[in-house]
């Protein structure tokens, strides 16, 4: 590696940990302010510090060996990444995201993820043991080869085994999953369950008879309250857009799909309903009020919901 890159490479690693140390920071504050349930819901202070950051990267970083353990990683997004033999233990990601990118030999052991933030990236020799994942969690979609989920825990519902038919057992050729327990809950919508039978099924196409073996697989009923949480309205989002707005039908979509998953999210949604009304009926009075809402507040999010869903 030339004495340039290197030295790209140091300044990447620095902006990366000062901004999660800013979010750290950040977090800690708003825990003391608001509490921690309401704190994990806000996005747009960790997006507005890693947007600068996007923004002026030429290309994407090759770091190795680097040390980003502890970090907070609250909504940041990686995209082409190469982070070789770096230590991500005990870091905790939020709605953050590495897609397309290779994080090869690194440590990832004891962290605390909600979501998923591995797309389409290669993570062959990681080491995932004693991680804690929650929320809808594609992992599937990259490589796991020789990975370690030793005594991991991963939550996951029944809609991510919905119409998946592709066998996908070389993503985790040889992988490590001794105690890895994988708990699926059942969804809220009779339409996205699928039965413990297809859901076996899958897993044999995913893992091998012998890491299945040594696994430990829970099926959970959901615990929310459906019928109530499904016909509520997203009412600040409909005064402002319209009851059939596309934007409204996504924010909908990922409520059902995403928030009623978890119990944060369940959380989230029943604080929503119960909050939101009074707002709403202010915002439907005014043109102004309304135009500001759906151009700061519902579109970015349903931008972010809809590439949640398309990643």
């Amino acid at each position: 590696m030339s004495e340039t890159n290197k030295d790209e490479g140091e300044l990447q690693y620095q902006k990366i940990t000062k901004i999660c140390q800013k979010s750290q920071e950040m977090l800690d504050k708003r825990n003391k302010e608001i509490g921690i349930a309401e704190a994990l819901k806000e996005s747009k202070p960790y997006e507005t510090m890693w947007e600068p950051y996007s923004k002026k990267i030429e290309k994407p970083a090759v770091l190795r060996n680097r040390d980003f353990s502890g970090l907070l990683f609250n909504r940041a997004d990686f995209t082409g990444f190469s982070f070789i033999d770096c230590d991500f233990s005990q870091s905790r990601w939020i709605f953050a995201f590495i897609r397309d990118s290779d994080c090869s030999g690194s440590k990832f052991t004891g962290i605390n993820m909600l979501l998923w933030p591995f797309i389409n990236t290669n993570c062959t020799n990681c080491d995932f043991s004693n991680a804690e994942i929650r929320y809808l969690a594609l992992f599937d979609r990259s490589i796991y080869t020789n990975a370690d989920f030793t005594n991991a825990k991963l939550h996951t519902s029944h809609s991510f085994f919905k119409d998946k038919k592709t066998p996908q057992r070389k993503k985790f050729q040889d992988a490590k999953v001794n105690g890895f327990e994988l708990i699926i809950e059942e969804e809220k919508l009779p339409e996205h369950n699928t039965t413990k039978k297809e859901i076996q099924s899958l897993l044999e196409q995913i893992f091998s008879p012998e890491q299945l073996a040594v696994m430990h697989i829970k099926y959970e009923k959901y615990q929310g309250k459906p019928d109530t949480e499904r016909k509520s309205g997203c009412f600040i989002a409909t005064a402002a857009c319209g009851v059939n707005s596309p934007d409204v039908m996504t924010l909908r979509h990922f409520r059902d799909n995403v928030l009623l998953n978890s119990a944060p999210g369940r959380l989230f949604v029943r604080t929503y309903y119960r909050l939101s009304p009074p707002i709403a009926s202010l915002i439907a009075g005014s043109p102004k009020a309304r135009c500001v809402v759906r151009n700061v507040l519902v579109r970015p999010w349903a931008r972010l919901a809809h590439w949640i869903f398309q990643a």
